[in-house]
C-alpha cells in the first residue's frame, strides 16, 4: 500500500494515482479540499502511520516539517519516494527526485534532441509554476534535473534570482555548461500544472513546445479553466518505477541542497545570487 502526502492545489495528480496505483491513505497539513476523493485524509503523518500500515510514503509537496516525517518512515523501516529534497539522514530507504524522467514531454525533448539534424544543443528555455518557498524550491530542483540531462552535465556556471509577493515566489534560474550551452529556468508562482512550456534550440534545429497547445480549456461566462492532460503527469510511471526496484537509487544530486541558501540569500538582498555545489 502507498501513502501520499500532497497539496490541496495537487488534487487531479492526487486523484490519478488512486486511480492507477493501490494508495491506502492520504496526508495534507494545509487547509483546502481535494474534491471527490475516496481517499482518507489525514492532518499529521503520525495520525496517517497509526491508521494505516502503507510500505511506501511519497511525498508530492514540501511541508517544513517534512524532516521529522522522513524520521518517522525510516524509523518504521518504511520506504519514502520524494518529488524533491528534505534534510535528513542518508538511507537506503529513501530516494528524492528524477521524476522528470518519466515525463513526456521530457522524454520526447530528450529523443528529439539526439537526432543527428538537431546538432548540439544550444539554448534551453524552461518555465514551470511553484508557489510558497519550498514549493517553489523544489520546482527548481526539477528545472535543474532535466536541464542537465538535455544539456549534457553539470552546470559550470550557476546563479539565481528570486522575487517573492505575499507567499508567492518567482525563481529565474540562469545557467551555463562546458560544452558552451546556456538555459534560463523559471519557476512562475502560478502556473499551470504539469506544465508543457518548453523550448530547446540545437545547432541543427528547434523542439518547441507551447503550454496553451498543449492544455485543455474550458471557458466560462466567470473564467477560464486549464487542464492539463493527465498523461502529462510522470508521477504514476515514477512512482511505479521506484516500486519495482528496477534500478537502483539515483544518488541525490548537492546541487539541490546548494540551491535553497542561495534562493534565500537572493530574497534578502535582491540580487542574484551564485549557486554553489
Amino acid at each position: 500500500m502507498i501513502a501520499l502526502l500532497a497539496h490541496p492545489r495537487q488534487a487531479p495528480v492526487v486523484r490519478l494515482l488512486a486511480q492507477r496505483l493501490p494508495v491506502a491513505a492520504l496526508c495534507s497539513p494545509w487547509r483546502g479540499s481535494f474534491g471527490p476523493l475516496s481517499l482518507p485524509v489525514h492532518t499529521h503523518l503520525a495520525e496517517l502511520l497509526a491508521a494505516h500500515q502503507p510500505g511506501l510514503v511519497c511525498f508530492l509537496s514540501p511541508h517544513p516539517r517534512l524532516a521529522e516525517g522522513l524520521s518517522l518512515c525510516l524509523a518504521r523501516e518504511i520506504r519514502v519516494l520524494s518529488a524533491g529534497p528534505v534534510d535528513g539522514p542518508a538511507s537506503p530507504q529513501w530516494q528524492w527526485g528524477g521524476q522528470h524522467h518519466f515525463s513526456p514531454l521530457f522524454q520526447q525533448a530528450l529523443a528529439q534532441s539526439r537526432s543527428p539534424d538537431f546538432g548540439v544543443p544550444v539554448y534551453l528555455r524552461r518555465v514551470v509554476g511553484g508557489g510558497g518557498l519550498l514549493e517553489a524550491w523544489w520546482a527548481a530542483c526539477r528545472l535543474l534535473g532535466e536541464a542537465q540531462a538535455l544539456l549534457g552535465g553539470p552546470p559550470d556556471w550557476f546563479q539565481v534570482a528570486a522575487h517573492r509577493r505575499g507567499q508567492s515566489h518567482h525563481l529565474v534560474l540562469s545557467l551555463s555548461f562546458h560544452q558552451g550551452a546556456g538555459a534560463h529556468l523559471v519557476v512562475a508562482p502560478s502556473y499551470p500544472e504539469p506544465s508543457a512550456d518548453l523550448t530547446l534550440l540545437g545547432s541543427g534545429g528547434l523542439v518547441f513546445s507551447d503550454q496553451g497547445a498543449n492544455t485543455l480549456a474550458v471557458v466560462s461566462q466567470a473564467a477560464t479553466d486549464l487542464h492539463a492532460p493527465a498523461f502529462l503527469h510522470p508521477e504514476p510511471a515514477w512512482i511505479s518505477h521506484y516500486l519495482a526496484g528496477s534500478t537502483p537509487p539515483l544518488p541525490p544530486d548537492p546541487l539541490h541542497l546548494s540551491l535553497l541558501p542561495a534562493i534565500r540569500r537572493s530574497l534578502r538582498q535582491g540580487v542574484p545570487m551564485a549557486v554553489l555545489g
